[in-house]
């Protein structure tokens, strides 16, 4: 069959507008890779730093903040101190609707902040959220989750809900801005309120396609329209893929920081540190927490490491201001406390946690390097293990003597940092023992009860100073958080408010 040739011109150039059409589609497409578990970026043990872009793109933020701590609305439409009910007021914005098309009430709400107390699955509301009055009378994982059980929670209307809490705490609201804590309907998630049924559904700006994570990725579509500057489609995925090029990369590996260009956030995203626990027999040895402190040479480390500062507190750099205490090597010192430890403990060889996902990246293997070379010049056996565990089992507490990683860096309330070293915090094992635990909650619960910042600053400086000297914590060095962009793609990366969290909805492509 002969075909005019006008036919065929026009044929051709409808071929040529659907191509153009298809290559602009694909500019609008924003490609990043988070993390490097390979993992899908919404499961129980996801890390943190996967998890916190994911739920800021697809549950968003209860309340926003800028780069100078001010608080905005985000999904709450306002947020208020009641004086004289000595509680706080959450009201949601109107006719907000989560991406399964349900509308959101303050019910809602009222679960999205308690779920996390309700199951026997570590989470971190237990760390942030601890002081909401009426917790002591839930037993976690046993007692049903019902609305109006919790005394601090209360629903005014359909709307809103009033917060009690147990303790004071003038960073409370600033809390709330984490997205760990946004919205959820209840109906989407399995009976431990952690996992999903199938994909994940928020009131966020983008909502996850298909079903779910697939071939290293989650593929998310914008649905607030009120982002002007927002890209409509966003490519997530968790490990490196063969062929793609990135036009972000959280933590980009030695290669790809060849390709992209890497900056580093001017304040630490977390205090990297070793953490001990209370179920290895080593382990609570406090001669062989003493070796440890004065073993490692900090300097010798982060001098090897992008983005790293030399820090021997828990107590990250910010406007609170440290102990003053530094702590440096002493090898001599180190030997000395080894010599005191039971020799049954020391000739063998111990295994050690560093939590660093399936394999070992650049970053991690020279912390690995560096320290076993630390302990080995002070006469201890110490191999490091990679794990993926975001909070320890009671089997790695068992077998680790101590596990290295990074714990975040809340800037507005660093109480929160101490929290995690509470019994019944989602750290279940590393709590100190005996006198120290004694001291510990005795100081903790005096900086809880400071009813003012500069009490409360003062108060935290005690803690600091004292997890340091009782060695409870080691503290190796601060971590800045590196970003790999593509500039030819990223016209601007936003408002980037918290170093840890990755806000892709505030990202504008060329």
């Amino acid at each position: 069959m002969k075909f005019p040739i006008l036919f065929i011109s026009n044929l051709f150039c409808a071929a040529l507008a659907i191509s153009g059409t298809a290559q602009a589609d694909q500019d609008k497409v924003l490609r990043v890779q988070i993390g490097n578990s390979g993992e899908a970026p919404y499961r129980e043990h996801t890390s943190a730093e996967v998890l916190a872009a994911f739920n800021a793109a697809v549950l968003g933020q209860l309340i926003k903040t800028d780069e100078n701590f001010n608080l905005f609305p985000g999904l709450l439409q306002k947020f208020e101190y009641d004086f004289k009910a000595k509680a706080y007021v959450l009201t949601l914005q109107p006719n907000l609707k989560f991406h399964n098309g349900r509308k959101v009430t303050s019910k809602d709400l009222e679960f999205s902040l308690l779920r996390g107390f309700f199951t026997k699955s570590n989470t971190f509301h237990t760390i942030y959220l601890n002081n909401i009055a009426g917790l002591d009378k839930i037993d976690a994982g046993r007692t049903k989750y019902t609305s109006g059980l919790v005394s601090g929670v209360k629903i005014i209307d359909e709307l809103s809900v009033r917060v009690k809490l147990s303790h004071p705490n003038p960073s409370f609201l600033h809390s709330l801005t984490n997205p760990f804590f946004s919205l959820v309907p209840k109906e989407e998630m399995n009976s431990n309120f952690v996992s999903w049924k199938k994909i994940p559904v928020g009131a966020g700006p983008y909502r996850v396609l298909g079903k779910g994570f697939h071939e290293g990725k989650v593929n998310l579509e914008l649905v607030d329209k009120g982002l002007e500057h927002a890209t409509s489609k966003i490519e997530f995925y968790t490990s490196e893929a063969k062929g793609i090029h990135f036009d972000l990369v959280s933590s980009p590996s030695e290669n790809q920081k060849k390709q992209l260009e890497v900056k580093y956030t001017s304040k630490p995203i977390a205090v990297r540190a070793l953490f001990f626990n209370n179920k290895n027999e080593l382990s609570r040895n406090q001669d062989f927490r003493n070796a440890i402190q004065y073993a490692i040479d900090r300097n010798e480390i982060t001098s090897s490491l992008e983005g790293y500062d030399v820090v021997s507190e828990i107590l990250p750099r910010h406007f609170w201001g440290r102990s003053g205490n530094g702590m440096n090597e002493n090898i001599d010192l180190a030997k000395k406390y080894v010599s005191r430890i039971p020799k049954k403990l020391t000739e063998k060889f111990w295994e050690a946690g560093i939590f660093a996902g399936p394999k070992l990246s650049h970053k991690h293997k020279t912390i690995v390097r560096y320290l076993e070379r630390q302990f080995a010049r002070a006469g201890l056996k110490i191999k490091f293990v990679p794990t993926s565990e975001k909070f320890q089992s009671l089997e790695s507490a068992k077998k680790f003597v101590f596990r290295v990683e990074g714990r975040i860096a809340d800037y507005v309330d660093p109480l929160i940092m101490f929290a995690s070293f509470r019994e019944g915090s989602a750290f279940k094992y590393g709590y100190p023992i005996g006198d120290r635990k004694v001291r510990f909650d005795k100081l903790y619960s005096k900086a809880e009860d400071a009813e003012d910042f500069n009490r409360r600053i003062e108060s935290v400086r005690e803690l600091s100073k004292f997890v340091q000297k009782e060695s409870i914590a080691i503290a190796l060095g601060e971590e800045r958080f590196a970003v790999g962009i593509d500039p030819k793609r990223i016209k601007s990366i936003g408002q980037q408010p918290q170093p840890l969290a990755i806000f892709l909805q505030n990202i504008e492509l060329n």
